[in-house]
Formats: C-alpha cells, sequence, structure tokens
C-alpha cells in the first residue's frame, strides 16, 4: 500500500502541474526548474502508468479519470527511446 500512496501523490502532483495538458503542436511544457520538455512528458506518463497499475493490482479507482478530468490528455507520447512509447501505449489501450 505504501507504493499506491506514492503513486497517488505522484499523480496528484503531476496534475496540479497540469502536465496532462502539454500541447503537443506548440511544445509548451509548465518551468519545473530546468527538466527538459521531454523529461516532462515522461514524468506524467510515468505517474499516469504507475496510477493505471496500482488500481489494477489493488481494485480501486485511478487518481486521473477521465470524466473528471476534461478536455483529457493532450500530452503526446515520450519520444520512443527503448521501447518506451510502446510500453505506454500497451497501458492505455488495456
Amino acid at each position: 500500500l505504501e507504493g499506491k500512496y506514492h503513486a497517488d501523490a505522484a499523480m496528484s502532483l503531476t496534475l496540479g502541474n497540469q502536465l496532462h495538458k502539454i500541447d503537443g503542436r506548440s511544445g509548451a511544457a509548465p518551468d519545473l526548474g530546468g527538466t527538459t520538455r521531454e523529461e516532462v512528458i515522461r514524468i506524467f506518463w510515468a505517474a499516469f502508468t504507475l496510477d493505471k497499475c496500482w488500481s489494477v493490482v489493488l481494485g480501486t479507482s485511478p487518481v486521473f479519470t477521465e470524466d473528471y478530468f476534461s478536455p483529457a490528455i493532450s500530452t503526446p507520447l515520450p519520444l520512443r527511446m527503448d521501447g518506451v512509447s510502446t510500453a505506454v501505449k500497451r497501458v492505455l489501450v488495456n
């Protein structure tokens, strides 16, 4: 349960900083103190994936629910690097 606690905290921080609303066209990303745009994108998707995985494992609701947050995610998927993008797509489809 400690892992779920930390995953929820990470998701809350990403949502509080609106990392789910990074526009893929304009390239705008919030300033996180020297963090690159790609790192910010990866931070969001890592927290999102952890949130979904812990929800499945524990049978609980995820922090990020599409019906609560509207509009939904506008953050693009991370650039391909060692299959990371493919792994994120698999989580989203399932």
